[in-house]
């Protein structure tokens, strides 16, 4: 009778971990925003690390090039209107009169210096179709919140390596430096530190968090037009997907999840589920859903939140969905060719699993021109026609219940 009363005690515990009921946390920035904090709804905070101990990101996943700037934390940056020949003599006598560049705040692939691409121009260099390596063709002027000025040139991305260069306006400092995206497998970007020319390795691995805690760039509406405002909130990382739920009858029951569209953009949860008038006051009726790659949905809730004096975000968290505790996302078999391709691409997927993949064609400025729904069984060869394309680089994105994909090719 004992056995079977501790029995039934342990199978008790394991239904209770397995549906577990709302559960209320708080993450903390510190005074100031000081702090930055992954976060995975799994397995709650997972790193943080000094808000101010960065100035530029390098992205070093995969085909990535996007390069960021710390311009939430009071860093400026300008582009340089003259050519990279006068690095060594540029002047900034007009800099009132230069383009103002901040991090897109929608997708983490357009970083500041990367944010306007067209073709194969992919903002600070141009992708060489022979060679496979981009060429840096513009030169920025950088103002750190400590009042440091220098001048930076990215010269290239070669193999792997970023190559990047910068100095104080009269040359007294002039450093050249290198960033390898070898030495940070599995993360997002690496970071570094111009006043010490340290390279950071600042970020968990991208399977172990979901959502960026931090103060960001966004544009506020001022009038009859948009500035670049400096915000806290939560950004969560690419293969996440977000849903708004607003206005909804009863935030704390609320979890029909199905009746919301899901977006990819970074920005989805965002800052302004709050709002100040003198004391800080959430936005009612909302409630967020999100959809990790293993096919688990969160119901997330904010309950509270302690502004710049604490950096208290305090919020309830629920799983509504659970395909499997500690399941990881399956990574098909994916091959494309040709590549650079001028008429048809051709994609071959391993699906072993009778799971539809939604296949999105995306453009260097994040728009979607062309879908397709990938619904056979086993090893297939799909044909994607891109002949209409504009000549640039592409990104092919795949997703299913299951798992994800994501490949670049190029169209000459």
């Amino acid at each position: 009778m004992r056995r079977l009363v501790l029995s039934l005690l342990l199978l008790g515990s394991c239904i209770g971990r397995l549906y577990a009921q709302t559960t209320q946390e708080t993450v903390s920035l510190g005074a100031g925003y000081a702090d930055q904090v992954w976060y995975s709804l799994d397995q709650g905070e997972t790193a943080r690390a000094s808000a101010d101990e960065w100035h530029l990101a390098f992205e070093v996943a995969n085909f990535g090039f996007s390069i960021r700037v710390n311009n939430a934390r009071g860093m400026e940056c300008y582009a340089y209107p003259g050519p990279v020949s006068d690095f060594e003599t540029l002047d900034t006598t007009n800099i009132s009169q230069w383009k103002s560049l901040v991090n897109a705040d929608t997708s983490w692939s357009y970083g500041a210096l990367s944010r306007y691409q067209s073709g194969f121009d992919i903002g600070w260099g141009n992708y060489n179709l022979t060679t496979h390596t981009i060429a840096g063709d513009s030169l920025y002027l950088v103002r750190l919140p400590s009042g440091e000025v220098f001048k930076l040139f990215i010269e290239k991305l070669i193999g792997g390596t970023y190559t990047y260069r910068y100095a104080t306006i009269d040359n007294s400092i002039d450093v050249t430096a290198t960033v390898t995206k070898g030495d940070f497998p599995d993360k997002r970007f690496a970071y570094v530190n111009l006043l010490t020319q340290q390279t950071l390795d600042r970020e968990p691995v991208l399977s172990n968090w979901d959502l960026l805690f931090t103060t960001y760039i966004t544009a506020i509406q001022a009038g009859p037009t948009k500035v670049a405002y400096p915000v806290s909130g939560v950004l969560h990382r690419e293969g996440v997907e977000v849903a708004e739920a607003y206005p909804v009858p009863d935030p704390a029951s609320y979890s029909d999840y199905t009746a919301h569209a899901f977006t990819h953009e970074i920005n989805t949860i965002g800052y302004d589920w709050k709002s100040f008038a003198g004391t800080w006051s959430l936005q009612d009726s909302l409630v967020y859903f999100v959809k990790l790659e293993n096919g688990n949905i969160w119901k997330l809730r904010f309950t509270a939140f302690g502004g710049s004096s604490t950096g208290d975000f305090t919020f309830e968290k629920e799983p509504l969905v659970v395909t499997g505790v500690e399941e990881t996302p399956v990574n098909p078999l994916v091959q494309l060719y040709p590549n650079p391709a001028r008429d048809v691409l051709h994609l071959v997927l391993d699906q072993p699993e009778a799971t539809p993949y939604q296949l999105q064609v995306v453009n260097t400025q994040g728009q979607v021109v062309y879908h397709q729904l990938l619904d056979q069984q086993g090893l297939n060869t799909y044909t994607i026609p891109v002949s209409d394309l504009p000549a640039g680089i592409y990104w092919l994105h795949g997703r299913s219940d299951k798992g994800a994909f994501t490949q670049s090719f190029i169209k000459p």
